[in-house]
């Protein structure tokens, strides 16, 4: 089972693949588009043209794992993300949102706690 928290490192393909493709391909794709490695534990998503399906691809640690998703009624709406190129990292709560039909450009995101470095955290 897969569970998507903040600190995951998710990866999205903003481009549509074939999906006819499977992992080996998929993984191919991450390696020459991304540069990034298939089997490093982080999780790769991708999306077909019609923005209806998604497969996510990762390694667990024993195996390669491909999990489809298709949307039985609306599409995928991706988020608007200021980075350039083929993929772009995703935190793993944006990416729950998106695979459940939910348009993330609609929520309103709080700023984010950090701890203060000037503080004594006894």
């Amino acid at each position: 089972m897969l569970t998507m928290g903040h600190a995951m490192k998710l990866y999205m393909c903003r481009k549509p693949v074939d999906f006819r493709y499977g992992f080996d391909s998929l993984a191919n794709l991450c390696k020459k588009l991304a540069g990034k490695d298939p089997y490093s534990g982080s999780v790769f998503l991708f999306f077909n043209r019609a923005m209806t399906k998604a497969k996510i691809i990762y390694y667990d640690g024993t195996g390669s794992v491909m999990i489809w998703k298709r949307l039985e009624a609306g599409r995928y709406k991706l988020p608007k993300l200021s980075e350039n190129g083929e993929f772009c990292s995703l935190k793993g709560t944006d990416a729950a949102l998106l695979l459940e039909g939910v348009d993330a450009s609609k929520i309103k995101r709080g700023k984010a706690w950090k701890p203060s470095s000037n503080k004594d955290l006894n």
